[in-house]
């Protein structure tokens, strides 16, 4: 009675499936309009903090110092003014320090600006005939004591000024919560006034606001082009693939549908598109081709199988067949590759996390979209045709499970050593190397880290339970040995400290660094008279903490964090019986990035229990989930191996390649096994024949992971090296994935046959399937 009713539903959908294509495809269009419609709310955004854990202990450390010293929650930007070579001379002259000043000034008053500092409005103290009076700097100063007053003042140069007296630097802070387009209108008209001010001077801005501005802009071109690039590899693979046009055009037209449905998502959702977000449109396309591509050559095949054994057959009916054969498989593979995603999004990391959540519903967005609408786009399009060299069969699969057992020995071998390269992991990674080359953001933080004291703040607090302890000399003396030995070393670029800001005061009454509590205290006080007090940001207020603040050199990881640990125990043996606190960038993002690489390297089992408990659920097996699972490991091994034979050192957005790789290496897992259950469903005595099942789909699976490597071949044109080295290590991992699905599992079921087979069903069988010639009937190709 109900195999009547589906009979009867089946002939009916078949009579009136033009109709029901039309209505479906219009249904689809319809949701790419209202993708396409809210494109314009997509926005690019770059930040720092979006690396970074918000609730971590190290940046709960920083934010209570930037509290307790009432430092900037945002760092400024800077305006590097650099004479050009016919202007002769150096900032430190009467004309060009007036300019600057009253440029600064102006500064302030822009819109989201909070204060602006150049050597034209710096405050410092000096002797004059009133006595000791704090106010701007050089109006203070006679402008023949400029150059020995600024370029011999640690606090001045290189801070605001190049040693060489031809770079000035101008610093603006914005108001923190400043949307970023106010924050771009601001540094445009930073440059504007510069530029207008100093005819023939180089002006160039840096600094993290100016790095997260253009790197968003550079996000939007590279959208732009993944957009592009994705296209044209889809259509550069899909004519490899298939030799007539309507054959190409469906999964096209299912690639810019997906495409913008996924886009208008991000839009409606308020996701922006951060540096691993701009890599959608390429993961999107590749998806789509991925199960277009499997299923149209699946229908292509049973085609030329039909018309071989039917006079007239009816395309509809096979399409369907194809169809239904592979919904389960195409299904599968986008839960596993989905969960590759998920697995990552439970990071602490805001950027990741976006990024795992974004792409795994994406991938079901495709799936949802390939599964939808491919079949009435087929059912109103010519039947696919295949070219001639993708209905080869894999006759390989006869030399890998004939040879099965050296075949696992030599696998075993390379695995092991590629495990054993692996424990050399580089973990020396740097901070500003990811910025496009070439771009201003990079080549102003270069010349910043090289010209102007270094670009990584590095904050060590030093504090003793006792009121005004830094008022005492001994300290201020020992604080000030302990600065003149961190200026020379070759990681520190610039040092600042209340030391120099006490001997600043002291000079200019022809004394030196405090010698008496009483001098110090007065010293302090003279700052505080002044329209910003900065003496406040390098002594607490109840004069129990002092803040030594260093600037070190872009240097690797490893380096970063053994320097941080020597100076915090050259610190406590200095000052026995005080607290040394280190704070800043330099404390913060290396560790936190180090720390989240190896969670995310050695946390994929994360992704592959989930993985193995969706196959286990599917299979109805445990041993079946097992063989699925093993063979999946030797893509982590190889990336493992790769990444440290290549000594790339490791960032965030190269570990959480393991977790992705994880998940799409299961998908030739899925249409394997699959594959494999068919035949021993169909097979009388249930008999598992692990030749013929990788004679019939090994193929088809080795061509759309080479469809899927080419494709993350496009991320070597990115602008940021970042992308660049994922797409490579992605094509690594598909490598090793085609190695464990293709190599490994078949050898594997071939060799240790009681792992797939059925408890009922003898060894015998078994051994006598292997070793038959892998033919295949219509029937079991028609099936399929």
């Amino acid at each position: 009675m109900l195999d009547g009713q589906v009979t009867k539903m089946i002939a009916f959908f078949l009579k009136n499936a033009k109709r029901f294509s039309l209505l479906t495809i219009v249904g689809f269009a319809c949701m790419g309009a209202v993708g396409a419609l809210s494109l314009h709310k997509l926005k690019a955004e770059y930040s720092m903090r979006q690396f970074l854990p918000p609730h971590h202990p190290l940046m709960e450390i920083d934010d209570k110092v930037k509290a307790r010293f009432q430092l900037p929650e945002i760092e400024p930007f800077f305006a590097l003014v650099t004479l050009g070579d016919h202007l002769p001379g150096t900032w430190l002259e009467d004309e060009r320090i007036t300019k600057l000043q009253s440029l600064t000034e102006g500064l302030k008053n822009q819109d989201g600006v909070t204060k602006a500092i150049s050597l034209g409005n710096v405050e410092g103290a000096t002797n004059t005939k009133e006595g000791l009076t704090v106010g701007k700097l050089l109006e203070l100063t006679p402008p023949d004591q400029w150059s020995k007053r600024v370029l011999g003042d640690p606090l001045l140069t290189p801070n605001l000024i190049t040693e060489d007296g031809r770079t000035a630097v101008v610093a603006v802070w914005i108001k923190e919560g400043t949307s970023a387009q106010v924050n771009e209108a601001a540094q445009i008209e930073t440059r504007k006034r510069l530029t207008e001010a100093f005819p023939g001077a180089t002006i160039r801005l840096g600094g993290v606001p100016a790095v997260q501005t253009e790197m968003s802009n550079v996000l939007g071109r590279e959208l732009g082009n993944f957009l592009l690039l994705s296209l044209v590899a889809s259509l550069i693979t899909l004519l490899a693939f298939f030799r007539t046009a309507s054959s190409v055009v469906v999964p096209l037209i299912l690639i810019v549908l997906a495409n913008l449905i996924c886009l208008g998502f991000m839009a409606i959702a308020e996701i922006p598109f951060s540096v691993l977000n701009s890599t959608l449109p390429v993961l999107v396309s590749l998806t789509v081709v991925s199960m277009c591509s499997h299923t149209m050559m699946r229908f292509a095949s049973d085609w030329q199988l039909a018309k071989r054994s039917h006079a007239n057959p009816n395309p509809l009916r096979v399409l369907l067949h194809s169809y239904a054969g592979l919904l389960g498989p195409n299904t599968l593979t986008a839960v596993t590759t989905a969960i590759g995603f998920f697995a990552i999004s439970i990071a602490d990391i805001p950027l990741i996390r976006q990024y795992g959540y974004t792409v795994g519903i994406s991938i079901f967005i495709c799936w949802f979209v390939v599964m939808g609408a491919l079949f009435p786009l087929l059912a109103l399009f010519p039947v696919p045709e295949a070219r001639d060299w993708t209905n080869q069969r894999a006759r390989w699969a006869v030399w890998v499970t004939t040879y099965c057992k050296p075949v696992l020995a030599a696998t075993a071998v390379f695995c092991g050593f590629m495990l054993w390269m692996g424990t050399g992991l580089n973990w020396s990674a740097q901070l500003f190397n990811d910025l496009p080359a070439g771009y201003e953001a990079r080549t102003t933080t270069e010349f910043v880290d090289k010209k102007l004291g270094g670009m990584i703040p590095f904050d060590v607090v030093i504090e003793k339970n006792e009121d005004y302890a830094w008022n005492d000399p001994v300290a201020l003396h020992k604080l000030d040995a302990f600065a003149k030995k961190m200026r020379a070393h070759e990681f520190v670029g610039s040092v600042m400290g209340p030391q120099d800001l006490l001997r600043a005061a002291g000079r200019v009454q022809g004394r030196d660094l405090a010698s008496s509590r009483a001098e110090a205290a007065e010293y302090a006080f003279l700052y505080s008279m002044g329209e910003n007090d900065v003496f406040k940001s390098f002594v607490t207020v109840d004069g129990k903490a002092a803040r030594l603040n260093l600037r070190l050199h872009d240097i690797p990881a490893d380096k970063m964090k053994n320097f941080v640990a020597e100076v915090k125990a050259e610190a406590e043996g200095i000052f026995p019986g005080f607290t040394v606190t280190p704070a800043a960038m330099a404390t913060t993002v290396h560790e936190l990035n180090n720390e989240l690489c190896f969670e995310l390297i050695y946390g994929f089992w994360q992704a592959l229990l989930a993985i193995s408990i969706v196959l286990c659920c599917v299979f109805r097996s445990v041993r079946w989930t097992i063989a699925a699972a093993l063979p999946n490991l030797v893509p982590v091994i190889v990336l493992l191996g790769a990444l440290s034979i290549f000594g790339t050192p490791v960032k965030p957005g190269i570990a959480l390649i393991f977790s992705i790789a994880l998940g799409i290496s299961f998908d030739n897992t899925v249409y394997l096994l699959g594959r494999l259950r068919l035949l021993r469903d169909r097979s009388k005595h249930g008999d598992i024949n692990v030749m013929k099942a990788w004679y019939q789909e090994g193929n088809l699976c080795l061509f759309s992971s080479i469809a899927l490597a080419a494709g993350f071949m496009v991320f070597l044109a990115s602008f940021f090296a970042l992308n660049q080295q994922f797409g490579f290590y992605m094509v690594v991992a598909i490598t090793g994935g085609l190695l464990g699905d293709l190599i490994v599992l078949p050898a594997m079921l071939a060799a240790f046959p009681w792992m797939v087979k059925d408890k009922s069903a003898g060894v015998a069988g078994v051994v006598i399937e292997l070793n038959k010639p892998a033919e295949e009937s219509s029937e079991d190709r028609l099936a399929a």
